[in-house]
Protein backbone atom coordinates (compact mmCIF):
# COMPACT_ATOMS: atom_id res chain seq x y z
CA UNK A 1 0.00 0.00 0.00
CA UNK A 2 2.84 2.60 0.56
CA UNK A 3 4.31 1.74 -3.10
CA UNK A 4 0.83 2.56 -4.23
CA UNK A 5 1.11 5.49 -1.98
CA UNK A 6 4.35 6.35 -3.44
CA UNK A 7 3.63 6.26 -6.88
CA UNK A 8 0.60 8.13 -6.67
CA UNK A 9 2.51 11.35 -4.73
CA UNK A 10 5.46 11.27 -7.47
CA UNK A 11 2.88 11.26 -10.16
CA UNK A 12 1.33 14.14 -8.38
CA UNK A 13 4.70 15.72 -8.23
CA UNK A 14 5.76 15.46 -11.36
CA UNK A 15 2.60 16.84 -12.42
CA UNK A 16 2.90 19.85 -10.32
CA UNK A 17 6.74 20.65 -11.99
CA UNK A 18 5.53 19.87 -15.47
CA UNK A 19 2.39 22.77 -14.50
CA UNK A 20 4.67 25.20 -12.95
CA UNK A 21 7.77 24.77 -14.47
CA UNK A 22 6.95 27.79 -17.15
CA UNK A 23 7.23 30.10 -14.30
CA UNK A 24 10.21 29.44 -14.06
CA UNK A 25 11.81 29.54 -17.00
CA UNK A 26 12.02 33.36 -17.09
CA UNK A 27 13.57 34.10 -13.70
CA UNK A 28 15.48 37.40 -14.91
CA UNK A 29 12.33 39.44 -15.89
CA UNK A 30 11.75 42.62 -14.40
CA UNK A 31 8.10 43.51 -14.51
CA UNK A 32 7.84 44.93 -11.05
CA UNK A 33 8.12 48.61 -10.70
CA UNK A 34 10.94 48.22 -8.27
CA UNK A 35 13.20 46.53 -10.40
CA UNK A 36 12.83 49.17 -13.14
CA UNK A 37 13.92 51.39 -10.44
CA UNK A 38 16.97 49.33 -9.63
CA UNK A 39 18.39 49.87 -13.02
CA UNK A 40 19.24 53.35 -12.94
CA UNK A 41 18.53 54.30 -16.37
CA UNK A 42 15.23 54.26 -18.88
CA UNK A 43 14.20 50.46 -18.36
CA UNK A 44 11.20 49.89 -21.13
CA UNK A 45 9.02 46.41 -20.55
CA UNK A 46 7.59 45.37 -23.71
CA UNK A 47 7.57 41.38 -22.49
CA UNK A 48 5.31 38.79 -23.25
CA UNK A 49 4.54 36.45 -20.16
CA UNK A 50 3.76 33.53 -23.30
CA UNK A 51 7.42 34.01 -24.87
CA UNK A 52 11.05 34.02 -23.79
CA UNK A 53 11.99 37.46 -23.64
CA UNK A 54 15.16 39.25 -24.01
CA UNK A 55 17.28 42.39 -23.05
CA UNK A 56 18.67 44.61 -25.79
CA UNK A 57 19.88 47.94 -25.39
CA UNK A 58 19.23 50.99 -27.81
CA UNK A 59 21.75 53.79 -27.75
CA UNK A 60 21.94 57.34 -29.47
CA UNK A 61 19.50 59.20 -31.81
CA UNK A 62 16.28 57.75 -30.81
CA UNK A 63 13.42 59.37 -29.16
CA UNK A 64 13.86 57.17 -25.86
CA UNK A 65 17.45 55.57 -25.67
CA UNK A 66 17.86 52.34 -23.26
CA UNK A 67 17.62 49.10 -22.09
CA UNK A 68 14.50 47.32 -23.47
CA UNK A 69 13.16 43.81 -22.38
CA UNK A 70 11.64 42.46 -25.43
CA UNK A 71 9.97 39.08 -26.73
CA UNK A 72 12.47 36.59 -28.78
CA UNK A 73 12.16 37.56 -32.32
CA UNK A 74 11.82 41.17 -32.28
CA UNK A 75 13.70 42.77 -35.44
CA UNK A 76 16.00 46.14 -35.51
CA UNK A 77 12.63 47.59 -37.31
CA UNK A 78 10.91 46.33 -34.57
CA UNK A 79 13.19 47.90 -31.90
CA UNK A 80 13.37 51.36 -33.31
CA UNK A 81 9.76 51.25 -33.75
CA UNK A 82 9.53 51.20 -30.07
CA UNK A 83 12.30 53.30 -28.79
CA UNK A 84 10.05 55.96 -30.74
CA UNK A 85 11.75 56.57 -34.07
CA UNK A 86 14.68 57.80 -34.79
CA UNK A 87 15.33 61.83 -34.09
CA UNK A 88 16.76 62.60 -37.47
CA UNK A 89 16.17 60.62 -40.85
CA UNK A 90 19.81 61.98 -42.10
CA UNK A 91 21.26 59.29 -39.62
CA UNK A 92 19.71 56.10 -41.02
CA UNK A 93 21.65 55.13 -42.89
CA UNK A 94 24.61 54.40 -40.53
CA UNK A 95 23.14 52.60 -37.53
CA UNK A 96 25.31 49.95 -35.97
CA UNK A 97 24.46 46.63 -34.29
CA UNK A 98 26.73 45.05 -31.94
CA UNK A 99 26.75 41.32 -31.50
CA UNK A 100 29.09 40.04 -28.75
CA UNK A 101 28.84 36.54 -29.26
CA UNK A 102 31.63 36.20 -26.41
CA UNK A 103 31.66 38.21 -23.22
CA UNK A 104 34.94 37.40 -22.21
CA UNK A 105 36.59 38.49 -25.23
CA UNK A 106 37.31 42.25 -26.87
CA UNK A 107 34.89 43.07 -29.92
CA UNK A 108 35.68 42.17 -33.28
CA UNK A 109 34.73 43.85 -36.88
CA UNK A 110 32.60 40.83 -37.60
CA UNK A 111 30.59 41.56 -34.28
CA UNK A 112 29.75 45.09 -35.37
CA UNK A 113 26.15 45.13 -38.31
CA UNK A 114 26.20 48.09 -40.17
CA UNK A 115 22.60 48.69 -41.32
CA UNK A 116 20.34 51.27 -43.51
CA UNK A 117 17.26 52.19 -42.23
CA UNK A 118 16.35 53.05 -45.81
CA UNK A 119 17.13 49.78 -47.59
CA UNK A 120 13.82 48.49 -46.12
CA UNK A 121 11.60 51.08 -48.24
CA UNK A 122 13.16 50.66 -51.67
CA UNK A 123 11.10 49.60 -54.32
CA UNK A 124 13.54 46.89 -55.41
CA UNK A 125 12.70 43.45 -53.64
CA UNK A 126 14.95 42.71 -50.90
CA UNK A 127 17.46 39.72 -51.36
CA UNK A 128 17.83 38.69 -47.61
CA UNK A 129 15.23 40.43 -45.02
CA UNK A 130 17.52 38.52 -42.17
CA UNK A 131 20.43 40.99 -43.47
CA UNK A 132 18.68 44.16 -43.89
CA UNK A 133 16.63 43.59 -41.03
CA UNK A 134 17.99 40.95 -38.57
CA UNK A 135 16.28 39.61 -35.54
CA UNK A 136 18.30 40.67 -31.86
CA UNK A 137 19.29 38.61 -29.59
CA UNK A 138 19.65 39.16 -26.16
CA UNK A 139 22.69 41.40 -24.84
CA UNK A 140 22.52 43.02 -28.32
CA UNK A 141 23.46 46.66 -28.40
CA UNK A 142 22.00 48.92 -31.05
CA UNK A 143 23.56 52.52 -31.97
CA UNK A 144 22.05 54.86 -33.83
CA UNK A 145 24.06 58.09 -34.60
CA UNK A 146 22.86 61.41 -33.29
CA UNK A 147 24.07 63.20 -36.05
CA UNK A 148 25.12 62.15 -39.38
CA UNK A 149 28.66 62.00 -40.47
CA UNK A 150 30.09 64.98 -42.15
CA UNK A 151 31.83 64.60 -45.44
CA UNK A 152 34.63 66.37 -46.34
CA UNK A 153 32.22 68.76 -49.11
CA UNK A 154 30.22 69.31 -45.97
CA UNK A 155 33.54 71.13 -43.97
CA UNK A 156 34.36 73.35 -46.91
CA UNK A 157 30.78 74.42 -47.43
CA UNK A 158 31.23 75.77 -43.56
CA UNK A 159 34.60 77.07 -44.28
CA UNK A 160 33.34 78.86 -46.99
CA UNK A 161 30.56 80.63 -45.06
CA UNK A 162 33.15 82.32 -43.35
CA UNK A 163 36.20 82.92 -45.53
CA UNK A 164 33.94 83.93 -48.63
CA UNK A 165 32.89 87.27 -46.29
CA UNK A 166 36.04 88.10 -45.07
CA UNK A 167 37.33 88.11 -48.66
CA UNK A 168 34.89 90.46 -49.58
CA UNK A 169 35.65 93.15 -46.64
CA UNK A 170 39.32 92.45 -47.64
CA UNK A 171 38.75 92.82 -51.26
CA UNK A 172 36.77 95.96 -50.41
CA UNK A 173 39.31 97.09 -47.84
CA UNK A 174 41.95 96.68 -50.70
CA UNK A 175 39.89 98.60 -53.14
CA UNK A 176 38.79 101.71 -50.80
CA UNK A 177 43.31 102.14 -50.24
CA UNK A 178 43.67 102.06 -53.68
CA UNK A 179 41.35 104.54 -54.89
CA UNK A 180 42.43 106.92 -52.14
CA UNK A 181 45.98 107.09 -52.48
CA UNK A 182 44.87 108.12 -56.60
Amino acid sequence: MSYHRLLRFLKLFSIFIFLTYPLYAQNNTRTGEEELKKTGINYFNYSDPDKINIEVIVLGGVKNPGKYLIPKGTTVIDIIGLSGNLIKEETADNIKLIRDAQKDEKLKNNDIITLSYRDLFKDEPLKSVNKSNPVLNAGDILIIPISPERTFWDNIKDVSVIVSPLLAIGTLIITIITLSKQ
